[in-house]
């Protein structure tokens, strides 16, 4: 655990913001990949019967987010146990996890469909002539951004959207397509040359899109700040991204359809949003493909990377379980047209 702030109060009571992470393995991951999860935590601590315990807590992810509205849910539904004091706080958290649970103890329904679907299926057939210079993308490094910074919560180069209070997860999946696209130029993301030049390529704007209606992160060069509504939003990233967008490009499937009825196959690099209902505005979440060669409803094969929560390598079965977001739409980075 790493604190980064603490306020004492009076009475001895304390405000602490601290980052937890852990690291583990999935049972059904053959490669045996080691996993990490991390969460920037909120919490409160006071004096109770002479020790200091937790009465406060809270966290900016979206696993955490979705824990918080079923408790809420189960208060609303026991609010005359509450009132008489027969359902406690503890009870409706029991409740609502027990609900997570369930959902990812699940038996998958396999359909019957073929291992690899037609990779054009449901892609936009639009072209344009490019903007200056055609950019291959590259989904292995994409990936591998994902796969090497998603358990931590600074990136380095790039600012995080929750220290505004902000969710992280478009920020940091665009993150993993500017890599992709060659924005930090082939430097290594730890050392302090290869970040130093990272940071100062993203600060240029390089392999990004300028203006208030471009796709551009916000470099650790400059103070906190927000990034582009492109590069940080769910569904504002969707809608920017065509085969004809400035900057990076992509063809589009499954929209307001399930995952498990999709035979589109999915491959490292690809970006997958996630939605509780079929509707186009409530894709809530994006996460970075890690590890994929199979059909979006084969789930139990794919991993992702994230932010909000920080993962670094995750089921994506286990994620859209947790969430109760059954809904999954890809995006499929093509050759971008970016200012030479």
């Amino acid at each position: 655990m790493d604190v980064k702030y603490a306020k004492r109060l009076e009475g001895g009571a304390l405000d602490v913001t601290a980052y937890v992470r852990v690291g583990f393995r999935y049972l059904d991951d053959r490669s045996g990949t080691m996993a990490g999860v991390g969460d920037l935590w909120e919490l409160g601590l006071d004096k109770l019967d002479g020790a200091l315990k937790i009465v406060s807590l809270d966290c900016q992810s979206s696993d955490y987010y979705f824990a918080k509205q079923l408790v809420a849910e189960n208060l609303r539904s026991h609010s005359a146990e509450v009132a008489a004091g027969t359902y406690p706080k503890t009870d409706a958290i029991d409740d609502a996890y027990a609900v997570i649970n369930s959902r990812i103890a699940m038996v998958k329904w396999q359909l019957d469909v073929p291992l690899v679907a037609p990779e054009d299926e449901g892609e936009e057939e639009e072209t344009v002539a490019p903007l200056s210079v055609g950019v291959p993308y590259d989904g292995y490094r994409a990936g591998l951004y994902g796969s090497s910074k998603g358990m931590y919560y600074d990136t380095l180069i790039f600012h995080n959207m929750e220290e505004g209070g902000y969710g992280d997860c478009t920020n940091f999946v665009s993150q993993c397509m500017w890599v992709g696209y060659g924005g930090d130029q082939g430097n290594d993301w730890f050392s302090s040359a290869g970040v130093n030049a990272c940071i100062n390529l993203a600060y240029a704007n390089f392999r990004q899109i300028g203006g208030s209606s471009g796709w551009w992160g916000k470099s650790q060069k400059t103070t906190w700040g927000l990034s582009s509504s492109n590069w940080r939003g769910v569904i504002t990233l969707w809608n920017y991204l065509s085969s004809t967008s400035p900057g990076p490009r992509a063809y589009k499937y499954n929209n307001g359809l399930r995952y498990d009825t999709c035979g589109t196959t999915v491959q490292r690099g690809y970006v997958l949003q996630l939605s509780h209902f079929s509707s186009s505005s409530g894709y809530f979440h994006s996460v970075m493909v890690v590890s994929a060669n199979v059909p979006l409803n084969a789930a139990t094969s794919i991993y992702v990377a994230q932010h909000s929560s920080n993962y670094s390598w995750r089921q994506l079965y286990e994620c859209i379980m947790t969430n109760s977001a059954p809904y999954v739409r890809i995006i499929r980075p093509i050759t971008g047209s970016f200012p030479s």
